[in-house]
């Protein structure tokens, strides 16, 4: 097997979503203190914030989380704004190999993108994130065969050691539909990189409260080349920002919010 690039380090932090009751407010003084804290270790931060992209979330998986089970994340993601709708199949360990090793391919190479990434969760737990991205339609597959004309990796699923018929149904986990909204923050730069940020939310409906709240830093090279000034400066970074009173120390990733109901997961 060809050794795919790591083309991307994702640091994310769980932020205590209380805290973002009064969100414009709340966000002025998180970003104040973020760029206190870049000042402080001798980073640089920028003053961007864009406006947030609006987008409706919802994880897909059978009744008894085979595709969770089986190591993959199945996600449907619609943009409200563009009215255009994603779909994700995502193969996550700690295994570098082994998530690389995953079917994730979409069917229509044209128009999918296939990626391999670094996921680093607090304190410091590294996952390898293997992911293929394609458009789709607005209705959901509704099972796992309708599913797996879209992403064929999804065909070959096992349950006690049988292949999974095409006929089980596919549903929301938990019957769940997230609304988030995703705010580009400032670039900062780490190193000899410029690293991008985002804060995201996830609410019940538009305008629910807060029920998610995330903040998380990025930095891209095609050849996986990072230097050891750049990861020891985020590493740095990272560790700072755990000891703002905004970081939430048993704050639940997204994903494992979303499947948290269900001791099955």
């Amino acid at each position: 097997m060809k050794r795919m690039k790591v083309i991307s380090r994702e640091y994310k932090i769980m932020m205590d979503h209380r805290l973002f009751v009064d969100r414009k407010s709340a966000m002025i003084e998180f970003l104040a203190e973020i760029k206190a804290l870049g000042l402080q270790l001798g980073l640089n931060t920028t003053d961007q914030v864009s406006k947030p992209k609006r987008r409706e979330v919802v994880f897909l998986d059978t009744p008894d989380f085979s595709v969770y089970l089986n190591g993959l994340i199945f996600r449907q993601r619609t943009d409200l704004d563009l009215k255009l709708t994603e779909y994700t199949l995502k193969a996550r360990s700690p295994d570098r190999y082994l998530a690389a090793s995953a079917n994730i391919q979409p069917n229509h190479e044209q128009e999918s993108e296939i990626k391999l990434e670094e996921d680093i969760s607090t304190p410091f737990q590294v996952r390898f994130s293997h992911s293929g991205k394609c458009a789709g339609p607005v209705d959901q597959p509704k099972t796992l065969g309708e599913a797996s004309q879209m992403f064929p990796g999804l065909g070959a699923l096992r349950r006690d050691g049988q292949i999974c018929s095409p006929d089980i149904r596919l549903q929301p986990v938990n019957a769940m539909t997230a609304f988030e909204r995703v705010i580009k923050g400032p670039k900062i730069t780490i190193g000899d990189a410029i690293a991008e940020s985002a804060i995201i939310f996830w609410s019940n409906g538009k305008d629910g409260r807060p029920m998610v709240a995330e903040f998380s830093f990025r930095y891209a090279d095609k050849s996986e080349n990072y230097s050891g000034e750049t990861v020891k400066a985020a590493k740095l970074l990272y560790e700072s920002m755990q000891r703002l009173d905004w970081f939430l120390p048993d704050g639940k990733p997204k994903t494992q919010f979303v499947y948290q109901a269900n001791s099955k997961a």
